[in-house]
């Protein structure tokens, strides 16, 4: 009741406020779907062949993927750690990796995948038994952390133990591959 005496009512909604109320509603669950949709994808398809393309040496197929303007990092003063911009930094990037490696066979532990394609991050914990070109095996283990903007890799950041990066990097250098000592490339 009111001072004057008067019952008060509840306003009823109007037919604006109740249409915007839907729309949020209908624009939530979209996005629910949109981020679940997004996470069965890069987590079924896109990681698995991502990580099957650079083990099979097929760094052309990863860089496809990303944006022309993909920031890369990795951890650590390496010739193998540093920053980069571009494309064909990443693939440059790549490229010596593989001459200094036998092989690189990542394998990822779990995926945690938030947002949806058009802008989202995704999250890969790995394990990645790097082949010396004399065949000793160095164990790393990280994070891929990826930023993906409308459908592509806008940047790519490598959280592995730089210390073992670092080891064999020194090793493969001690085979007579200078590069391995060069500074990272940017």
């Amino acid at each position: 009741m009111t001072a004057a005496g008067m019952p008060v009512t509840a306003p009823t909604p109007t037919p604006a406020a109740e249409e915007v109320s839907g729309v949020s509603a209908a624009r939530a669950r979209g996005r629910r779907i949109a981020e679940r949709a997004t996470e069965a994808v890069v987590t079924r398809v896109t990681v698995p062949l991502l990580y099957r393309h650079v083990s099979q040496g097929r760094s052309w197929l990863v860089i496809a993927m990303c944006a022309p303007d993909v920031a890369n990092s990795a951890a650590g003063n390496s010739c193998l750690g540093g920053y980069r911009v571009g494309r064909r930094s990443y693939r440059d990037w790549f490229d010596r990796m593989f001459r200094l490696t036998r092989s690189v066979r990542p394998t990822a532990e779990s995926v945690r995948v938030t947002g949806t394609l058009a802008k989202g991050t995704v999250d890969v914990e790995f394990s990645d038994p790097v082949v010396s070109p004399d065949g000793q095996v160095f164990l790393n283990h990280g994070h891929h952390l990826f930023a993906l903007r409308n459908g592509r890799i806008a940047a790519v950041e490598l959280a592995w133990d730089p210390r073992i990066a670092q080891s064999c990097c020194e090793h493969t250098a001690a085979l007579g591959r200078s590069e391995a000592l060069a500074l990272p490339l940017g």
